[in-house]
């Protein structure tokens, strides 16, 4: 559910109350790559929870991530209702996502 509502991201309020990552030392390359392979990442598991992805698609650098994924999944039973659900509340005043319920 997209709102058109300007709302802080659950990160931005950890940070303005000193909760967020120290991250002020990291290189920028470094953090732009950590996020891109994060994102990446997400996507793949969504695709698997979909039945869309191709698996010899999933780039060597996330594939670790991946299959600890799927350890996860199976030693847990995991059953997957939705990745990534956007949530936002107007009087708590929030947007967050939820990786995966």
């Amino acid at each position: 559910m997209a709102t058109d509502l300007k709302l802080p991201s659950v990160t931005a309020i950890l940070d303005a109350v000193g909760l967020g990552w120290r991250v002020e030392h990291v290189p920028a390359h470094v953090l732009d790559f950590a996020r891109a392979k994060g994102r990446a990442l997400h996507q793949a598991i969504r695709w698997h929870q979909e039945g869309t992805l191709d698996e010899g698609s999933i780039h060597e650098v996330i594939a670790p991530g991946f299959r600890a994924y799927l350890r996860f999944v199976q030693e847990a039973r995991h059953i997957p209702i939705a990745s990534e659900v956007e949530l936002t509340h107007a009087t708590w005043r929030f947007i967050g996502h939820l990786d995966r319920v």
